[in-house]
């Protein structure tokens, strides 16, 4: 079944200036650990098929 949002329904915005270098910083190390833990997931998989 598909939700509908009203159409006032918007996101909390978070202006980029408003996060500190530290959180910035864990945003990064999490994305390109999310990168490499997709790259390992494909590689094994790879394997399996050829």
């Amino acid at each position: 079944m598909y939700v509908a949002y009203p159409y006032g329904y918007r996101y909390t915005f978070t202006p980029v200036w408003a996060t500190s270098s530290a959180e910035a910083l864990e945003l990064i190390k999490s994305a390109v650990q999310g990168e490499r833990n997709d790259e390992i997931f494909y590689d094994s998989l790879d394997s399996v098929v050829t």
